[in-house]
């Protein structure tokens, strides 16, 4: 980020889920950027430490780029960023499926988290612990739980949905087959 700053970038990051078309490296622009050169001098201030695979002038999903913009999706190899295994696709409202009494749970990006289940609400930290167990940490009133996270896939009279679903590993919390859900619809 420093090397993009140095070189009179305004470097800015969003807190958007990642374009579902882009699978490696690229770099997406607006059709009407005044300064094509500013691409490829972006390309060359990057390359040597991820390669780009595309450079792209469009809108992808729900990412659309303004006259004078440019984004730029980094991408690790051997990584595949719609796996759904970071903090980021993670952070969702939760709602409690095939549970005894009304459960929500929000998980939040900055790695907070809000709970409400009967009566009680609860917040605190929360954290991949390691993939795919999560944790949720709060101390007034005390919570110290983990959950399995594991996805799905469905299709509705719509179109296709893929379910995260937050399964406790203890059953202390939550009544016995007391689930958390959240849904995205896939474009």
């Amino acid at each position: 980020m420093s090397r993009l700053k140095a070189a009179d970038f305004a470097v800015k990051t969003n807190q958007q889920l990642f374009p579902t078309q882009v699978a490696s490296t690229t770099i997406l622009y607006s059709p009407l950027m005044p300064d094509r050169e500013a691409i490829f001098r972006l390309e060359e201030l990057i390359t040597d430490d991820w390669p780009v695979s595309y450079i792209q002038s469009l809108s992808i999903s729900n990412h659309w780029y303004t006259k004078n913009s440019v984004g730029l999706y980094i991408v690790p190899n051997n990584i595949d960023p719609h796996k759904g295994t970071s903090s980021a696709d993670l952070a969702n409202v939760y709602t409690g499926w095939q549970c005894e009494s009304n459960v929500v749970l929000n998980l939040q990006r900055d790695g907070k988290f809000s709970l409400q289940k009967d009566n009680q609400s609860y917040s605190g930290n929360w954290k991949i612990t390691s993939f795919p167990y999560l944790q949720l940490s709060g101390s007034e009133p005390y919570l110290h739980t983990y959950f399995e996270v594991s996805q799905h896939g469905e299709v509705d009279k719509i179109s296709p949905v893929t379910i995260t679903s937050l399964t406790p590993v203890e059953n202390d919390f939550l009544a016995d087959g007391c689930v958390l859900t959240f849904g995205l619809r896939d474009n």
